[in-house]
């Protein structure tokens, strides 16, 4: 969302037909904003572990797949999965970072966590256009960052498989007390 009309400009092929980049921006703002509203039913269904893990294999997928389409020119292909990403997004990893994060932390860790989830996106901003940059612009190109985007997830899913553990049907107190070490435990259950 933040760098969607920058990204889509430059992934977009020379003489390429389609749609221009500031469709592509409204497209984007409202299909992401119908994937939020369903997230909100989706969460309540399913477990946040197998969200994230799924979601981060599907977002692994979508993304080598944009970086495929992407070396082939097919703009509007391109197009297409980062509207799938965003579905993903919205329903998975997206809403329940937060969501879990809130679960399983006290007020001052939270407070930390979300220091951690908002100072991601604020480098997101500054290194990704950057790295979309063409590689005699000290980049790597679209292409490259979906690659390594890809790879991040399939390593986001493998973590989030071992290391998550599921909140959904939890007490709150049950919920804080998942990675409470052993000696804290006893305080917090009296």
């Amino acid at each position: 969302m933040l760098y969607s009309h920058q990204m889509l400009k430059q992934m977009q092929s020379p003489g390429g037909k389609g749609l221009d980049p500031r469709t592509g921006v409204y497209l984007i703002g409202v299909i992401n904003m119908f994937a939020s509203l369903a997230s909100t039913r989706i969460v309540k269904m399913f477990g946040r572990k197998p969200l994230v893990i799924w979601g981060h294999a599907g977002i692994a997928m979508v993304h080598f797949a944009i970086g495929i389409l992407n070396n082939m020119d097919n703009n509007l292909g391109v197009l297409l999965l980062l509207l799938l990403f965003l579905v993903l997004y919205q329903n998975t990893s997206g809403p329940v970072a937060w969501l879990y994060a809130a679960e399983t932390n006290i007020d001052s860790a939270l407070g930390f966590c979300l220091l951690v989830l908002w100072g991601t996106v604020f480098v997101l901003s500054l290194v990704c256009p950057i790295l979309m940059s063409t590689p005699d612009q000290g980049g790597i190109g679209p292409s490259n960052v979906f690659f390594m985007l890809g790879a991040f997830n399939v390593a986001g899913s493998i973590y989030s498989k071992f290391v998550l553990k599921e909140t959904r049907g939890l007490t709150d107190k049950d919920k804080k007390l998942l990675f409470t070490p052993e000696r804290y435990r006893r305080d917090l259950k009296n």
